[in-house]
């Protein structure tokens, strides 16, 4: 089991569960053309990016792609053929000379919006931001721009805004809400469960799932200080969050984390976009009003794009957590050992609004007490999409997204309380939707329900909840 048995009227084993899964969230929450080829010819072959398209339509696309650079040479002002030739290149990922090409285009009709735009699309796929930005501003900066087209400018430029923070400065996120649950405290719902060894057990009331509503409150802040001209940071970070609980009291929880260390960027070694992190993180967390626990230890991530489209990311982190004993949690000491995680998740973008994600999770905890160490071993997918407002006259689009995960665990020995035999094994699900609406551009609204529930062969750890509630968060 994941802490205390349920079999005493404060049943602490569900909390421990419900502050493991807290403390993750705050800790967490990874060729060239042959020689012979003439100059002309050779660009074709070298490639700034992976093409967006399949591997068995870049030969025929290539083939297109310099018959069009053939019309060009023959006739510079064929417009027409230029513009093909650099859509092409930029499909083909071919970004230099989709660049090159545009560039021209300017010169010969100055001050076009659409070129505009796909140059400041080309640059910012580079990394140039700056470059990119520039091009931006022109385009926003003209009355007769299409909403279509200023909603796609504005979209760029918060991502080039966020990918500004994550190399430098100062940034934080405050969030608060409120949350609805049938089994707050994920706990069995009926008055009995069985033992493994045959025997019948009822359970206080105490120690039975019960509905409640609980007050969130959650907040962040991060400073990255620039340490080389390569683009690494020295970060440093601060969370906490609070939970307020109507008639639970056992349940009002309170955390706080801290953390420091390096983040690189991998570019110079070739890796174009990747970056590597290494931190210290130190945390602890009251349950109930007493101090639960302390921990400390390490993290490392890293992620970066994969083609054009996706972008994989990986966390291994490794923690040493200790538990304290306190009058309501008179052997919160057991549980007391170290907690290896690790987390990969590979992200997809299917177009400008539909992105898909899939990933895993392993964990190993071990424990004081054999019982409570386990093995879990978990698998996650999901997707977002964004759409435009259902109401309002903001223009910043909607997203929904949905989340399913799976997880398995397995415990390391028996609990002689509930079987002599039989380890614990389990099962848990959780599925979530999730409606985010921007109010400005650094505040927004959340909306979400879900179900999450375990299925195992120790009854003390069968439940099933299902929540909803809603968010306010404003970003600085």
């Amino acid at each position: 089991m994941d802490g205390h048995p349920r079999l005493l009227k404060r049943a602490p084993r569900p909390l421990a569960a419900r502050l493991a899964r807290l403390l993750r969230p705050v800790a967490m929450a990874m060729g060239l053309g042959a020689a012979a080829m003439t100059p002309a010819l050779a660009q074709h072959m070298s490639y700034n990016l992976p093409p967006d398209v399949s591997a068995d339509q870049v030969a025929r696309m290539e083939s297109v792609r310099r018959g069009l650079f053939a019309r060009i040479q023959a006739n510079p002002s064929d417009l027409d053929a230029a513009f093909k030739y650099a859509a092409l290149s930029a499909r083909l990922g071919d970004f230099e000379a989709a660049i090159s090409t545009y560039e021209r285009m300017l010169i010969a009709v100055p001050g076009t919006p659409r070129l505009q735009l796909e140059l400041g699309a080309l640059y910012y796929r580079l990394g140039s931001l700056e470059v990119a930005q520039g091009y931006f501003d022109r385009v926003a900066a003209r009355s007769d721009v299409p909403d279509p087209v200023r909603q796609r400018i504005e979209a760029y430029d918060r991502a080039i805004k966020a990918q500004k923070k994550e190399t430098t400065g100062f940034s934080a996120r405050i969030t608060m809400g409120g949350r609805y649950q049938t089994n707050a405290n994920s706990a069995p719902t009926g008055a009995t469960v069985s033992l493994l060894d045959g025997f019948e057990f009822v359970l206080d009331e105490d120690s039975r799932g019960a509905s409640d509503i609980s007050a969130l409150l959650s907040g962040q802040m991060r400073y990255k200080l620039p340490i080389s001209r390569h683009g690494d940071v020295l970060e440093f970070g601060v969370a906490g969050s609070l939970s307020q609980f109507r008639d639970r009291d056992e349940l009002i929880s309170r955390a706080v984390e801290a953390r420091v260390g390096p983040e690189f960027s991998l570019n110079r070694f070739g890796l174009k976009g990747a970056r590597l992190s290494l931190h210290a993180v130190a945390g602890s967390a009251w349950l109930g009003g007493a101090r639960y626990v302390d921990s400390k230890g390490i993290s490392m991530g890293y992620r970066m794009p994969v083609g054009r489209r996706m972008q994989a990311s990986a966390l291994v982190e490794w923690r040493d957590e200790d538990y304290r004993n306190s009058t309501q949690w008179a052997r919160a000491a057991d549980l007391s050992g170290h907690r290896l995680r690790v987390n990969a998740i590979l992200t997809r973008q299917l177009s400008a609004d539909w992105q898909v994600f899939g990933g895993f999770t392993w964990e190993r905890r071990t424990a004081r007490v054999d019982y409570h160490a386990y093995r879990e071993t978990g698998l996650q997918a999901g997707f977002s999409h964004r759409y435009a407002p259902l109401i309002g006259s903001d223009p910043r689009p909607w997203t929904v997204s949905a989340l399913a995960r799976i997880a398995r665990r397995d415990n390391d020995a028996p609990n002689p309380l509930v079987s002599r035999r039989y380890s614990q094994e389990s099962t848990e699900y959780t599925v979530q939707v999730v409606q985010t609406i921007p109010l400005t551009e650094k505040a927004e609204m959340q909306f979400y329900a879900g179900w999450r529930g375990a299925n195992s062969n120790y009854d003390l750890r069968d439940y099933d909840d299902r929540y909803l509630g809603f968010s306010l968060s404003q970003s600085f």
